[in-house]
């Protein structure tokens, strides 16, 4: 009688050998407005916390990472975000299931630093994640690709519960960040309004 339901932009890790892709999306705008990221502190602090926490999550595990200098715009159906890949290289014997454990959650969804953040988050945020922000893909001989499963929703018989969430940075205001889970809503919910 339920199901779990999803429609994630974002990309955990994929890896195919020995190299891995990982992406990250920070910062939101509505669509056709994505450059106003690019001038806005506030939204360039988010992907800073992100992309700084990510390295130090893999760094143990790789031997080599390429992380461009500064965020593009990435434009979805119905926002645009702040976007920057990350590119690595396994340490020999380290398997990208390795690195998934060590990435999950990321900042984009528990905040930093990680033990803190994530526990604050179970103290007040008033809800059970379940799957929400989680791992979701597989893993077999052809390569890991997991993606964050955010976006989503819990169907259970006739309701369903959605799931989206924001980065709250010094700057951040609760309008504005409300806007933001409203327009990323609506991937689940089908169709730009």
């Amino acid at each position: 009688g339920q199901g779990f339901i999803g429609a994630t932009p974002e990309t955990l890790l994929e890896s195919n050998g020995g190299e891995l892709t990982l992406d990250t999306l920070a910062g939101q705008a509505a669509a056709g407005r994505g450059a106003e990221l690019l001038q806005s502190d506030k939204d360039l602090r988010e992907p800073l916390a992100v992309v700084r926490g990510i390295r130090e999550s893999i760094a143990p595990f790789v031997t080599r990472t390429e992380i461009p200098d500064a965020p593009v715009i990435k434009a979805l159906a119905n926002v645009e975000h702040l976007y920057t890949p990350v590119r690595a290289t396994l340490k020999p014997g380290v398997r990208a299931l390795d690195v998934a454990r060590a990435l999950h959650p990321t900042p984009a969804v528990s905040g930093t630093p990680k033990q803190f953040s994530t526990a604050w988050l179970r103290q007040h945020e008033g809800f059970a994640r379940g799957w929400y922000a989680g791992a979701v893909g597989t893993i077999g001989s052809r390569g890991v690709p997991l993606a964050v499963a955010l976006r989503s929703g819990l169907l259970d018989g006739a309701r369903a519960r959605l799931f989206v969430g924001a980065g709250v940075v010094q700057g951040s205001t609760a309008d504005a960040e409300w806007n933001e889970t409203e327009r990323k809503s609506w991937a689940v919910l089908g169709g730009a309004r």
